[in-house]
């Protein structure tokens, strides 16, 4: 046995003394090819033969082979196992094979397999081996012992390459993971069945449609859950895509949920193959399109219901392709159109726009391209022709439908005959602009037809003027005879005016007996004449009523619609006037001039006072600001001067000038203070939440003489920063010369508190009145601002300019900035900084705006 042993292993005589291919050869050429089996088969067949076949088929095996010893090392190995694991035969013959392929992780496993073939195991093992370079390959190990005689000689170990079979099985294994991941994870419910129906699979989805668990489901058929004729049904489709073997996608069946309501669903199903390619069963997926059915349903419904509803108030209801051309009409067709359905049929969208009245039809078009290009609803009216060739006020109401790339496809809406509405709105829009007793237009219309004269003055150019009219005598007719006498005699009038006025004229009745009348491209002198004509017509009216005759007389304010600016200022105007013509002897015609008299003004003063008091109550002052500028270059300061405007019921600005001298003579002046330093403490405390306020921003607020002599107003400013945490050096205040020296002792007192808590004091258009020098002595300022009247002329004026620089010089000796105001342009700049002025204001650096603080 030993000696057996050696021969074995000793790598000498493992076949006879045949050590090579070509001596192997050799042998086998020399039997004939058909006495090989013979010779094998014959007793005592050449055991040189059998070792030359047997080493053929250990060097040509398409698996790797390595004879080991018993202490596991490498004896023989074809040349398949060292192509497998890149070695060359003598770096491992006689190295440990565990060495060669086995890494750490692996070293346990490979022991165990030695040991047990080494204990005359045979195993036959799938795991991992490595090859000389490191990569890793998956193989198939088939190790046996070498008995001889009774005892083990050797062992040989079989290694099969499966690495791409295990790559192709883990691919499988993903691709069906992902299979079944989508599976699970698709609201569908999907399914699998044999040929009898009996699920094979199915996802989460399909039992939770249906209300079932899983485990419940699986023991169930089609036919737990549906009713025999759709059972029948279903079937039928089962058996369609076996004979055929196509498939069948979205047929819609009936269910039953395991709760007992009926479900929609729609499936599709496809032949499920077996590896041979039989028919093994059905494959498909089910949704549930219960609301979908539901919706549908109830559109149908809706739809139905909105045709009624349409016929029955008259509503035509169009759907156009826009691709194929199509219109598609329902609800009131005849009603609307006068044409039935089916003469509508041949009628196209050319056709329909031609029908659209001549006047209407540009805005139409043009108004629906728009809607058309934008994918938007459209609201339109025009007048359209029936089949009848009449015309009828039509409303136009519907959308653009637009794809994902936003070009319309579909143009879809109703139209109503609005006819009667259309009329009602005409009767009320007349009644809404016209008396009802004269017919002339009222005072509402006259007013917005001024308005709209004065927005287009600036672009026309043109001149216009107004005729403010207000009858003499009226009253002593309706005390005599009654109103109904008076009405008839307003009507009379009225229509005598008319006759005088031009078409392109305005004339209205005011109210009372007051008319009015706007001369359009009049001018004023040709607007005297006019009103002569005027006067000669009502003196030379004679007013017949129950036999008796009246005489009346008119007076007659005329008024420059151009040169004002807004449409209360020019009915002020005109009212002054009136009074005017009425004080100098009635019956006589007044053309208004702004310095008139002073009972004009004193009316203007009255007018601005209720003005005023409106103004508070509806909170109609804004504050405007302008930049003081700093001109020296060192410093950082800003201010500004806080302006006051207030805006008329008509929403236009009134400038301080129209309203403050009647709130001056009205004691009104210490409200509107109260307001303005309130909001503008109101406002700076804004701004300095929002983070818009800097350190050395000082707003100042004028304060009028009145506010001045009040002895609680200095309080009130306290009480004030207190309320809103302003701090005092963020605001100035600004007293006119004049009001400070008619209230000397008031002023120096609110002076001197206002100054203690920390607000700059500024004395106003100083060199305007008759200054005195001396008081600059006693009046606790900290800038001197000098009028602008001195300034504006400066650059020209050798006199003026001797003035501010005077002002200027007392101000530098007592330690007083001054501020030159109504800085216009860039040479009085010049010479405010040739003098040293400190700040200057004016429009050459800033015009008032709006003082906005969010």
């Amino acid at each position: 046995m030993m000696m057996h042993q050696s021969a074995i292993f000793s790598g000498e005589g493992v076949i006879g003394g045949v050590d090579t291919d070509d001596q192997v050869t050799e042998m086998t050429d020399s039997i004939a090819n058909h006495d090989i089996f013979s010779a094998l088969r014959a007793e005592g067949a050449d055991p040189e033969l059998e070792q030359a076949l047997f080493r053929r088929l250990f060097e040509s095996s398409p698996e790797g082979i390595v004879l080991l010893d018993n202490r596991d090392r490498v004896v023989r190995v074809n040349s398949r196992f060292l192509e497998m694991f890149g070695y060359a035969k003598e770096e491992v013959v006689g190295r440990s094979v565990n060495s060669l392929i086995v890494d750490a992780s692996l070293s346990e496993e490979a022991s165990n397999l030695t040991r047990a073939v080494l204990d005359h195991e045979s195993i036959q093992v799938e795991t991992m081996r490595f090859r000389k370079d490191g990569s890793m390959i998956y193989v198939s190990i088939l190790g046996h012992p070498v008995m001889v005689g009774e005892g083990q000689a050797a062992v040989y170990g079989i290694y099969r390459d499966i690495t791409q079979q295990k790559l192709q099985e883990e691919m499988l294994r993903q691709s069906e993971d992902k299979y079944r991941s989508i599976i699970d994870t698709i609201e569908d419910g999907y399914f699998e069945v044999d040929l009898a129906g009996n699920f094979l699979f199915f996802n989460e989805a399909l039992p939770r449609m249906l209300g079932y668990e899983a485990g419940e489901f699986r023991a169930i058929t089609f036919r737990d859950f549906t009713s025999a004729e759709t059972t029948e049904r279903v079937y039928e489709i089962f058996n369609e895509v076996y004979e055929s073997g196509n498939s069948v996608p979205g047929f819609s069946w009936e269910a039953q949920a395991r709760d007992g309501s009926n479900l929609h669903l729609e499936a599709s199903v496809s032949l499920l193959r077996s590896g041979n390619g039989e028919p093994a069963g059905f494959r498909g997926l089910v949704r549930d399109v219960t609301q979908r059915v539901h919706a549908e349903a109830a559109l149908r419904e809706s739809e139905e219901r909105y045709r009624l509803m349409a016929e029955s108030i008259g509503q035509l209801i169009y759907d156009y392709d826009l691709h194929t051309g199509v219109i598609q009409w329902s609800g009131a067709i005849q009603r609307v159109t006068g044409q039935t359905p089916e003469e509508l049929e041949t009628v196209n969208i050319d056709e329909w726009m031609d029908r659209i009245h001549p006047d209407d039809r540009d805005a139409a078009v043009t108004l629906l391209e728009k809607a058309e290009k934008e994918g938007s609803p459209y609201h339109v009216e025009y007048r359209f022709c029936t089949g009848a060739g009449e015309y009828f006020h039509a409303e136009d109401n519907g959308t653009f439908l637009a794809d994902d790339e936003g070009k319309a496809y579909r143009m879809i809406g109703t139209m109503t005959d609005v006819s009667e509405r259309h009329r009602i709105n005409q009767e009320m829009a007349y009644q809404a602009a016209h008396d009802e007793l004269t017919g002339l237009y009222n005072r509402r219309k006259f007013e917005q037809v001024l308005g709209e004269l004065l927005a287009r003055r600036e672009s026309m150019g043109d001149s216009h003027a107004l005729l403010y009219m207000d009858l003499d005598q009226f009253k002593v007719v309706n005390d005599t005879c009654g109103h109904h006498a008076g009405d008839e005699l307003l009507r009379q009038l009225g229509a005598a005016l008319k006759s005088l006025a031009r078409s392109s004229d305005t004339l209205a009745r005011l109210g009372g007996d007051e008319f009015g009348l706007i001369l359009h491209g009049c001018s004023l002198p040709k607007a005297e004449e006019v009103s002569q004509k005027v006067l000669r017509m009502v003196n030379d009216f004679a007013f017949a009523w129950e036999g008796r005759s009246f005489t009346i007389g008119i007076s007659i304010r005329v008024v420059d619609v151009s040169a004002h600016s807004g449409v209360a200022e020019i009915l002020m105007a005109a009212d002054q006037a009136c009074y005017s013509a009425k004080n100098q002897g009635r019956n006589r015609l007044q053309v208004y001039h702004f310095d008139d008299s002073h009972l004009s003004r004193h009316q203007l003063e009255i007018d601005a006072a209720a003005e005023i008091t409106d103004a508070l109550r509806e909170n109609r002052f804004e504050l405007y600001y302008q930049r003081i500028e700093s001109l020296q270059r060192d410093s950082d300061e800003e201010h500004c001067e806080i302006l006051l405007r207030m805006k008329d019921r008509w929403g236009e600005v009134v400038p301080p000038a129209r309203f403050i001298p009647g709130a001056e003579r009205y004691n009104m002046m210490s409200s509107i203070d109260r307001w303005v330093v309130s909001h503008v403490l109101e406002g700076i405390c804004r701004r300095i939440d929002a983070g818009r306020h800097r350190e050395g921003q000082r707003y100042s607020i004028n304060l009028s003489g009145s506010s001045l002599g009040e002895s609680s107003f200095s309080e009130f400013v306290a009480d004030e920063l207190q309320r809103t945490g302003v701090p005092p050096r963020a605001i100035a205040f600004e007293v006119t010369e004049s009001s400070a020296i008619l209230s000397l002792e008031r002023a120096l007192e609110f002076m001197r508190s206002v100054r203690a808590l920390g607000i700059k004091v500024m004395l106003d258009d100083f060199g305007s009145g008759l200054s005195s020098f001396g008081y600059l002595k006693t009046l606790p300022v900290d800038y001197l601002k000098i009028d602008g009247e001195l300034v504006k002329d400066i650059a020209e004026g050798r006199i003026d300019l001797a003035m501010v620089e005077a002002i200027h010089r007392v101000g530098e000796i007592i330690g007083i900035p001054t501020v030159a105001e109504h800085v216009s342009s860039r040479e009085i700049l010049e010479r405010l900084e040739e003098l040293g002025v400190q700040y200057a204001q004016g429009f050459y650096f800033h015009e008032p705006e709006p003082w906005r603080v969010d």
